[in-house]
């Protein structure tokens, strides 16, 4: 709500942009009507109007700056005409108008008048508009400066520039043709020319300061995410708020000129341009006061009373403009409508985008587990890989790792974040962090700037960023001795280094390009001509100079800034308006709008951009357009695997690759490739066995639970990296066997259930406990397929939901599955999550409404003594599969009317473990012998290429 009140009013800002340089313009041009002959006027004012503005949009690219330098001349002059012109009607017409001044003459004028009074409100409000325009944009001006301005000049000069008009009419309001030009009006018949003249150049300039304000908080909106880029041209190089958007200036213009021509008259303009700088103002006065309570840790008290006085007099003066609504007045709301459709399409569209790179990152161990050399072959240079996100891999490196011979020896994660604070102090404006050992040379870079922060152009953000690193590993000389395991465990912590002009603290860069011999700083000599670039740094500091020597050299090798672009499609199945949203508005707004290169100021001839890559930010439910139950009905067996020395416990497939893991009772973990059907890779794990596993999000590493040889007080979880066989993190805690283990969909968090009748929250980063919840029985978990929410299972059939981000307050929901006191020993999601599939320990089987907790349906599965079976949805979420102890396997449709449309023999005895892959047409069955099924060649469904990852 609050984010929405603020997106109407900047909309209203930008619209009233539209509508100040044509109302200004042309009611200054209107002054024609009495210096020019009543048969000609009408056929000029237009013209001359539209010819004026299309010269204040061009010249904007010249800066403000030169056309600034005639705000004074032109604004003093200006004013100082209307308030002599003013006092000279003043004495000349009627020297008791100071009277008015009064404000018993507002009251009973509004007495009197009533109704038209409050209806006149809409045309007086214009005696202050155009003077906000001094406070579009602080960067121009301070505030000291304006309040000087405004309260000796600027206030004095209105009062009697109106005051004078008001004497004027005073002896003439028996005539009736001069009320549209009643300032020209009034202003002697010698002096209308210069006037005229004064009056379009004040116009120009007011004009102009509206025109800045919109391009400063376009850029502001653009910084924070809510607005497509866009070009900024800084055109002063000592005031940072001097800007210029090219793509804004000339829309600005067409909508200007639109506006003049179709309404040709000022009564509509003004109806317009009153109607904006009232929502403005109702909206800067609701915001105001929440400043009131926040920044300035007033009392509500003062910010009710504040918002109580204002607002009252506010609404007073928007009712009236709102009766005009069809005179004008529907231009700003038309045109703020689409400016704040197009805000929040880009918004919608980036967040979803940013939320997929964030659900697909990669884990550090991933990178661990590649070495030192990535498993490529690293060449001199640095390589400066642009993300959004402040942690993790991002999947697009995994891209390079994957399908590029080489790579950068220095590589660098950065990222820009616009915080929202107006500027960010230079020694405050890096973070910097390691990724993994030294010896990988990989560094996370988070520049901050403040949203009327000025990008540093390309050669001195270079200079910067690679002093930054060096300043950091100076500082972090100390951290060689640390373990990989200490440095996986500090990846997030990260350090405020400051640029090399606000933090030079024994770190400082040079560059030469002569032939010399002498060593002057850490770099060898070379009896060449060549560009060198080396550091200063403090004598007593050795320890850091290898890695200052590479990063040197690297430097001198040149630097690369590698972009990825993704591309943001609506999911199959959604919405009519979310299709439009995404697949039209966000992607034409997208493919229209400034490319990364220019909106960040990297140098194009140093930046590599993938213009395709395959990612798309909506997660598909499969890799088949459609399910069907003949599909279902026809699966069947396509591959054996039986060299298990015992039952398997437990499988599960990755989400986003071809891979399947399997637990058995033997001590062995084994790694399958579901799409050809082959065993890759058995690791054996005799010192603690494998009972339960799941994928974390990197397709080579899992977390397993023990099942033997367990310590005396202690059960223990073990993150396993299958790339290399090596055990990445302990997890201790647990006084029991676990027997049920959840990753999160959306982050390195997972859960375990044990029959010590408790549940722990864990981080993959850290071996501490994040969260722990005490039940009864034996407790069951899962996430829901978006990880806001998990399921418990308790003793007694209770299932409660717990928000995942506020576990802590207890559970929000609780569901009871009547009649059956078994314990569940298993709880899926659907993909939609709208249902929930339980399994007891009895072989029941339960779906469930997962909002309302309502049984939707039940099924009961032949028993086999101590044996428990599992059961899963299909990705569409429309078929349930159950194992049975008769070794059958059961297929239902769980449409509007639930009902059985399949029956197949096992072969592999009673099938514990049964699981459907998330992107294919297949599940697999597990006893002591695994198989996979899949459907008759007749019957498989047309299948849609599967996104790389």
């Amino acid at each position: 709500m609050l984010l929405t009140l603020a997106l109407i009013g900047t909309c209203m800002v930008i619209a009233d942009g539209v509508l100040t340089p044509a109302l200004s313009v042309f009611s200054a041009v209107s002054g024609l009507e009495l210096v020019v002959s009543n048969h000609h006027h009408q056929y000029i004012e237009v013209p001359v109007a539209c010819i004026i503005l299309v010269l204040l949009f061009y010249l904007q690219h010249y800066g403000t700056h030169r056309i600034g330098s005639f705000f004074a001349p032109i604004v003093i002059t200006w004013l100082l005409c209307i308030s002599a012109i003013g006092l000279y009607n003043i004495i000349y017409w009627n020297p008791h108008i100071y009277k008015a001044l009064s404000p018993y003459y507002m009251y009973k004028f509004m007495k009197k008048t009533r109704t038209a009074a409050w209806k006149s409100l809409g045309g007086i409000l214009l005696c202050i508009t155009g003077s906000e325009a001094m406070f579009a944009d602080l960067g121009h001006f301070s505030q000291l400066s304006i309040k000087i301005a405004f309260s000796f000049l600027v206030y004095p000069s209105l009062i009697l520039a109106y005051m004078g008009q008001a004497a004027y009419l005073s002896k003439h309001h028996w005539s009736g043709s001069y009320y549209q030009i009643g300032f020209y009006e009034s202003v002697p018949a010698k002096l209308r020319w210069p006037v005229l003249g004064i009056a379009i150049l004040a116009a120009v300039v007011g004009s102009q300061a509206v025109i800045t304000g919109t391009f400063s908080i376009i850029k502001q909106c653009s910084a924070l995410g809510f607005f497509p880029r866009v070009k900024i041209i800084h055109t002063s190089s000592k005031v940072c708020g001097q800007i210029y958007i090219p793509e804004i200036n000339w829309i600005l213009m067409l909508l200007c000129l639109a506006v003049t021509i179709s309404f040709r008259d000022t009564k509509h303009i003004s109806n317009a341009s009153g109607l904006a700088v009232l929502t403005v103002m109702l909206v800067t006065t609701c915001l105001t006061s929440l400043v009131i309570i926040l920044c300035w840790n007033l009392s509500a008290l003062w910010a009710i009373c504040f918002i109580i006085f204002f607002g009252f007099i506010e609404v007073l003066y928007f009712s009236a403009s709102l009766i005009k609504f069809l005179e004008g007045a529907w231009v700003p709301v038309a045109l703020s409508s689409i400016f704040l459709i197009i805000m929040y399409i880009w918004h919608y569209g980036t967040l979803k985008k940013y939320e997929f790179d964030f659900h697909n990152k990669v884990s550090i161990n991933w990178l661990l587990s590649l070495g030192p050399n990535l498993g490529i072959v690293r060449v001199r240079g640095i390589g400066l890989i642009h993300t959004e996100l402040v942690s993790g891999i991002p999947a697009i490196f995994c891209h390079f790792v994957t399908n590029l011979p080489a790579f950068h020896e220095v590589l660098v994660l950065f990222c820009i974040k616009h915080v929202p604070v107006p500027h960010v102090r230079p020694e405050e404006r890096y973070l910097m962090g390691r990724i993994g050992p030294k010896g990988y040379r990989v560094y996370r870079c988070i520049a901050r700037y403040g949203y009327r922060d000025v990008l540093m152009e390309d050669v001195e953000f270079e200079n910067d960023l690679v002093c930054s690193i060096a300043e950091f590993i100076r500082s972090h000389s100390g951290d060689c001795s640390k373990s990989s395991d200490e440095n996986l465990e500090n990846e997030e912590n990260m350090s405020v280094i400051g640029t090399s002009s606000a933090d030079a603290r024994g770190i400082e860069i040079w560059q030469d390009e002569e032939k010399s011999s002498e060593i002057d700083s850490i770099t060898d000599a070379r009896e060449v001509w060549t560009k060198r670039v080396g550091f200063t740094i403090p004598e007593s500091d050795t320890s850091s100079r290898i890695e200052l020597e590479e990063l040197v050299e690297a430097r001198e090798a040149g630097m690369t800034f590698i972009l990825g672009h993704s591309f943001v499609k609506a999911k199959q199945g959604s919405s009519l308006i979310k299709r439009m949203v995404i697949d039209m508005g966000y992607d034409f707004l997208r493919r229209n709008s400034t490319s990364a290169t220019y909106a960040l100021n990297l140098p194009r001839a140093s930046t590599l951009e993938l213009d395709r890559f395959p990612f798309v930010a909506a997660i598909t439910m499969s890799a088949l357009s459609q399910l069907t139950e003949d599909i279902v009905c026809d699966m069947s067996i396509a591959a054996l695997f039986s060299d298990f020395g015992g039952k398997i416990n437990c499988l599960d497939f990755h989400r986003t690759a071809d891979l399947l893991v399997t637990s058995c009772d033997d001590d062995s973990v084994r790694f399958y490739d579901i799409a050809s059907s082959k065993l890759l890779k058995t690791t054996y794990h005799k010192k603690h066995g494998a009972d339960r596993i799941c994928f974390t999000h990197h397709p080579s590493a899992v977390i397993c639970s023990s099942n033997h040889s367990l310590d005396s007080d202690e059960e223990m979880l073990r993150y396993l990296s299958m790339y290399d066989n090596r055990c990445l993190r302990y997890f201790k805690g647990h006084r029991g066997r676990v027997v049920s283990l959840c990753m999160s969909p959306v982050n390195d968090g997972f859960m375990s259930g044990s029959l010590d009748h408790s549940v722990r929250m864990w981080d993959l980063r850290v071996n501490v406990c994040q969260g722990i919840l005490h039940l009864r029985g034996r407790p069951t978990v899962a996430y829901d397929q978006q990880g806001l929410v998990f399921a418990v299972a308790m003793e007694g059939g209770a299932i409660k939901l717990f928000d995942s981000r506020s576990y802590d307050k207890g559970p929000f929901d609780t569901f009871l599955v009547g009649g059956d006191t078994a314990e569940v020993c298993d709880i899926k999601f659907s993909n939609d999550g709208k249902s929930m599939l339980l399994t007891t320990t009895n072989n029941h089987v339960y779906l469930l409404d997962a909002y309302h907790g309502e049984k939707k349906c039940g099924f009961s599965m032949d028993s086999s003594g101590n044996v428990t079976i599992e059961a899963t949805f299909t990705p569409d979420g429309q078929y349930v599969l159950s194992g049975s102890g008769d070794g059958k396997i059961h297929a239902w449709n769980i449409g509007d009317e639930p009902n059985k449309v399949g029956c197949w023999d096992s072969y592999i005895g009673v099938p514990m473990c049964l699981k459907w892959a998330p992107r294919r047409a297949m599940f697999a069955a597990a006893s002591s012998v695994l198989s996979f099924w899949i459907p008759s060649e007749e019957s498989k469904p047309p299948v849609e290429p599967l996104p790389e990852t």
